[in-house]
């Protein structure tokens, strides 16, 4: 009985101990994780005018001492499927209406500052900081296979959006290409980005699942949630701390650009090239006026090295490291080490910039007739598989039971000319629906290319209907 009850009473001081340790942790950073109020425009490829928002949350850090909060990119990410139940719905603009909640209750006002894509994180500003510390990570990570960490979210609004803390253990670390601290995942709050603390309450890094691990299968549904969380350190996101991404209309961090469809060169390959030394990035497609093409590349080349800095890829994963080696280049002239028919040799390439995508490029709507089109871009060409000479619009949206939605016209059709005049750029398109609004006719054509056929779509109008609700309405 006495050793029960010395049994009881140890366990009980041990989980007191560790709540009180949880506790203290927590309390030393809470007032420097936020609650991100934002509201995004819900985008319908069925409406030219948007009117509806949805109100959206968000963890939040406070990095820096102007007010500076790092969140995930999912505050403002668009979606850019045609094919897919998904692409009626997403983000054309930036969050509107920001508002940061504190610890203590207090609401201010931010402001959007821009986003990095690749690493998948995104900056807000509070207009007015007003005092508030910054969180300070640790630059140096002392995790290993074992260690435990602390995960910290926010639940929802129903629960007051109080913290929840998530422990866990470092169950993994994948060293090659870049070093990946993981843990089990059942993490379910109100995002999916978190602060990660160390066994010692000092802030190491952060979880953001919008970060994937191409690796794993989700071809059953449950095993989704299976999938380990990654852990990433603060070393891998310093650099945007110190100096965040700007946002810039239709030129929002631009990173370099090479130009080519590559593949992993695995061990087969070497073999087949009979030099079992040989590692590297096959190239198997050269994009037409890419800095590629301009540098020589050709399809089949193995690139080597990046400056003196050796590449290899076994496999689909390694791909991402030659990706962000290239993105990332702070000068745009580079070296490649090439290996082509049997030799090696170097290439200069002058790297551009990233080509700007249809997220971002610029739109013309005409309600009278019902449709929004975008120009070309680099993402929609491919996309498509388009000619690089084509020229025309891209319908965006039509407006559900508009005139041309009961005409035929779909989005993602390809408008080549309107009324027979050729629609190069949006200028030109303007200048068509002008004549249109102008001239009133019965009838509009509109030459389109769908799919690998073209044709003629002829749109009944109805001036006449359209003035004289246009004058009830008013």
């Amino acid at each position: 009985m006495k050793r029960l009850t010395l049994y009881i009473f140890i366990s009980i001081v041990f989980i007191q101990n560790v709540w009180a340790g949880w506790d203290s942790k927590v309390k030393k950073i809470q007032d420097k994780i936020v609650i991100i109020e934002y509201f995004e425009q819900i985008i319908s490829f069925e409406a030219i005018v948007e009117k509806e928002r949805a109100k959206k949350q968000i963890t939040g850090i406070v990095v820096n001492d102007s007010g500076l909060i790092m969140t995930s990119s999912s505050i403002f990410k668009a979606n850019l499927e045609f094919n897919s139940v998904f692409s009626m719905f997403g983000q054309a603009e930036k969050p509107t209406d920001i508002r940061v909640k504190l610890h203590n209750g207090n609401s201010l006002p931010a402001e959007f500052i821009g986003k990095d894509d690749d690493k998948e994180l995104a900056f807000i500003r509070l207009n007015k900081p007003e005092g508030i510390k910054p969180l300070k990570f640790k630059d140096k990570s002392n995790l290993k296979l074992g260690s435990e960490v602390l995960i910290i979210q926010h639940l929802p609004e129903d629960f007051n959006y109080e913290f929840i803390v998530y422990p866990r253990r470092i169950n993994s670390i994948i060293s090659k290409p870049q070093k990946k601290y993981l843990c089990e995942n059942n993490i379910k709050a109100l995002s999916h980005f978190g602060l990660v603390l160390n066994e010692d309450g000092d802030a190491v890094g952060i979880i953001n699942s919008e970060k994937r691990m191409p690796e794993i299968s989700f071809d059953v549904p449950e095993l989704a949630f299976n999938q380990p969380v990654e852990i990433v350190l603060y070393d891998m996101f310093s650099e945007l701390v110190d100096d965040p991404p700007v946002f810039k209309e239709k030129d929002t961090a631009r990173k370099k650009w090479l130009g080519i469809y590559m593949q992993p060169f695995d061990r087969k390959m070497a073999a087949y090239y009979k030099n079992d030394d040989l590692k590297g990035v096959l190239v198997n497609t050269i994009i037409t006026d890419s800095p590629a093409e301009n540098a020589g590349l050709l399809a089949g080349d193995i690139i080597t090295a990046i400056d003196n800095v050796e590449v290899a890829a076994e496999k689909d994963s390694d791909l991402e490291e030659f990706r962000k080696l290239i993105r990332e280049q702070k000068d745009s002239n580079v070296i490649f080490k090439v290996f082509r028919d049997t030799k090696l040799f170097d290439v200069k390439v002058e790297l551009g910039a990233t080509p700007i995508s249809q997220y971002l490029a610029d739109e013309v709507s005409n309600e009278t007739l019902g449709l929004s089109v975008k120009e070309l871009t680099q993402d929609i060409i491919l996309a498509k598989q388009l000619d690089w000479e084509m020229e025309g619009v891209w319908v965006s949206k039509v407006e559900r039971a508009g005139w041309v939605d009961v005409a035929g016209l779909s989005v993602g059709d390809l408008v080549l000319q309107i009324n027979d005049k050729s629609v190069s750029n949006l200028d030109s398109v303007n200048e068509c629906f002008q004549k249109i609004e102008n001239e009133k006719p019965d009838y509009v054509s509109f030459f389109i290319k769908r799919d690998s056929g073209t044709q003629y779509l002829f749109v009944k109008t109805n001036f006449d209907e359209k003035m004289e609700l246009d004058s009830n309405t008013n």
